[in-house]
């Protein structure tokens, strides 16, 4: 007869996950399994593991049962090396001292992207876009590469991903802008986005919804005060988790609840 198993498929995901890294490798680890299996790894196996975030702490050491829920959150400085500014950490990336880029992603497609923004523009499938990483996309999910060059922190990325000063060819730039092949959407798409976001202003969310709107795509964008690219405020953490919940029972289950009294409100 055979037992019930004692763990659940994210332990099990992230207990092989975290056997695939090596010690002494450097880590671009994403919040939840990803860092989960990272942390794993550096108690048992890989002493010597350095983990990396996106928020700009390097050589992270988390405390264990206190992961983080965001890149940006303060609990993942905890006894780092160091700490620096986004950038820097992803200029790390960029210039290959990373060893390993280990994100979650709940949708990818036949080029790579973990993009939610670009998933559906490229093929035009009408199907339900899943939040995934932003990290798949130069560790940001933006629409209008032009115009991210001009609001984001991240402008470095643009030069070193590109090789290039903006201006020096916008047409390329456009040319790899979800928003150049927006008239290819037809899903549903539900924007959740902090109003000081500096890692990906909010004027890329205001542009592809803009976009859909026009087209007919229904598309709802949810603004949040004094948000950032990770929620802090439980009130708008609980809240976001709420309308994705629901957003999904809508288009995915038919407007069926998926339970949970009122959804978490």
């Amino acid at each position: 007869m055979t037992k019930g198993t004692a763990y659940s498929d994210n332990e099990l995901l992230s207990v092989l996950s975290a056997r695939e890294l090596k010690d002494g490798q450097v880590v671009f680890a994403g919040i939840g399994i990803p860092l989960l299996a990272a942390c794993l790894a550096q108690r048992s196996h890989c002493p010597g593991l350095t983990i990396l975030f996106e928020g700009g702490v390097v050589g992270a050491s988390i405390e264990p049962g206190k992961l983080p829920p965001s890149t940006n959150d303060q609990r993942g400085a905890r006894r780092a090396n160091m700490v620096l500014g986004s950038s820097e950490v992803l200029l790390l990336l960029q210039r290959g001292y990373v060893d390993v880029g280990f994100m979650g992603g709940a949708q990818i497609d036949q080029y790579g992207n973990l993009n939610s923004s670009v998933v559906n523009a490229r093929d035009g499938r009408k199907e339900i876009r899943l939040p995934g990483t932003g990290g798949g996309n130069d560790i940001a999910s933006l629409s209008n590469l032009i115009s991210f060059y001009g609001t984001s922190l991240y402008t470095d990325l643009i030069e070193a991903e590109f090789n290039m000063m903006p201006w020096d060819n916008y047409p390329l730039l456009w040319q790899w802008s979800p928003l150049a092949h927006v008239e290819h959407v037809t899903t549903p798409t539900l924007f959740i986005h902090g109003e000081v976001d500096h890692d990906v202003p909010i004027t890329q969310a205001e542009e592809m919804y803009t976009a859909l709107r026009k087209l007919g795509v229904d598309a709802t964008l949810v603004r949040y005060p004094g948000e950032g690219h990770g929620f802090r405020r439980p009130v708008f953490i609980k809240d976001s988790r709420r309308r994705m919940i629901e957003w999904f029972d809508k288009y995915l289950r038919g407007g069926r609840s998926s339970g949970g009294g009122d959804g978490g409100r």
